[in-house]
């Protein structure tokens, strides 16, 4: 039996026959607890894996605005207070756009993405992000559509925590992301999506990475395990995964359907688009603390290292004095990727960790100051 469970925002499993997409957010049995002093053994609050991986202190000279898509559920404002306040971090401030699915309980998959990229802004910057929630429905245009309203808004970084394997994607679908996403480099607009959490399989019968994660306009946000020691430092820190293509884990992988983009030339060696680009801590057994539905509880997840890692890009674009095309900060993180990122060598998610980019973590994950100064050089 596996010591945690899959919490949906819409349903139990792929639907794609109706277009639907699923949240990648990964949860413990019985995760409740009533304060943070009561954090089980192997939970971490943000701060502590910002800290881990030694985020910049910076100081913005503009404001950056961070779009969240979300397709199920709703945004709860009673929880990001309760999270904040228990954080001591600058409580971000929210705004919502689209219809919200009121009577559904769970709201997991939202406060998740809000409070840890929210979170990874404030470690970093000492100040309040700006934050809006884009809702729409969970069809095959919910996606473009979220993609389009948020780059209409002023929604310099866009984090997305869903999504469906490439390999059962219609060519209709197919065609309105890589426009919406295209349209968004186009604005300097900065998308970071999850890679999911089944691994290389990401549910089905054959290696497959994840839409919108493999599109080559998108920064593809992977998983790993992390273990800190006593003085909050970084102990280990290794692929999530059991090792198998067919279990849980940080998904991964290439799109025969697109070919090797050029910042991806001399690092990643296939002809197509790998996947992930860079991970972070995403293992339920080292989750984040959170507030959903009026509880403390600890989760884990790609919809976890992906809005992290937008939050803290956000924060460094915003020490910039102006916005930079989606293929300049591409170019310059593979460029410096052997300072911008830590490299995993432990841990399969049905491809072994090793040197150098690979499908498990891509180039690794986030070393604060190094990433810091590949974008702001």
């Amino acid at each position: 039996m596996h010591s945690y469970l899959k919490q949906q925002s819409h349903m139990q499993s792929y639907l794609k026959q109706d277009g639907h997409m699923q949240s990648y957010l990964e949860m413990r049995k019985k995760p409740y607890f009533d304060d943070l002093a009561n954090i089980r053994p192997g939970g971490l609050t943000p701060a502590q894996v910002c800290q881990a991986y030694q985020f910049a202190k910076v100081q913005p000279v503009r404001p950056v605005k961070l779009g969240i898509a979300s397709f199920g559920g709703h945004y709860c404002p009673s929880d990001m207070s309760k999270a904040f306040t228990g954080y001591g971090l600058p409580q971000p401030v929210v705004s919502t756009a689209g219809p919200q699915v009121l009577k559904r309980r769970p709201t997991v998959e939202n406060m998740l993405d809000i409070e840890i990229a929210g979170a990874a802004w404030a470690y970093a910057t000492g100040t309040a992000a700006t934050l809006l929630m884009q809702f729409e429905p969970n069809n095959e245009a919910g996606m473009p559509n979220a993609i389009n309203a948020l780059v209409a808004a002023g929604c310099e970084v866009i984090s997305i925590s869903w999504g469906s394997p490439a390999n059962l994607q219609t060519m209709e679908a197919v065609a309105a992301r890589k426009e919406a996403c295209k349209q968004a480099a186009v604005q300097n607009v900065h998308v970071f999506a999850a890679s999911g959490d089944n691994s290389l399989n990401d549910t089905t019968n054959a290696r497959t990475p994840d839409d919108p994660c493999c599109d080559p306009n998108v920064w593809g946000v992977g998983g790993t395990r992390l273990v800190l020691q006593a003085d909050g430092s970084i102990a280990q820190e290794l692929a999530w995964g059991d090792g198998n293509a067919a279990g849980e884990g940080g998904g991964g992988g290439f799109d025969p359907c697109q070919p090797l983009p050029d910042y991806q030339v001399g690092v990643v060696h296939s002809e197509h688009r790998g996947s992930p680009d860079s991970s972070a801590n995403a293992d339920p057994e080292s989750g984040y603390a959170i507030v959903a539905n009026g509880q403390w509880q600890i989760v884990g997840g790609t919809s976890a290292s992906a809005p992290l890692t937008a939050g803290y890009v956000a924060a460094i674009l915003s020490t910039l004095p102006g916005p930079i095309s989606q293929s300049v900060l591409q170019r310059k993180l593979y460029t410096a990727h052997k300072t911008a990122f830590r490299d995993i060598l432990l841990g399969s998610n049905g491809a072994p960790a090793r040197p150098g980019w690979e499908e498990a973590t891509g180039l690794g994950s986030i070393n604060g100051p190094g990433l810091a100064a590949a974008l702001q050089n």
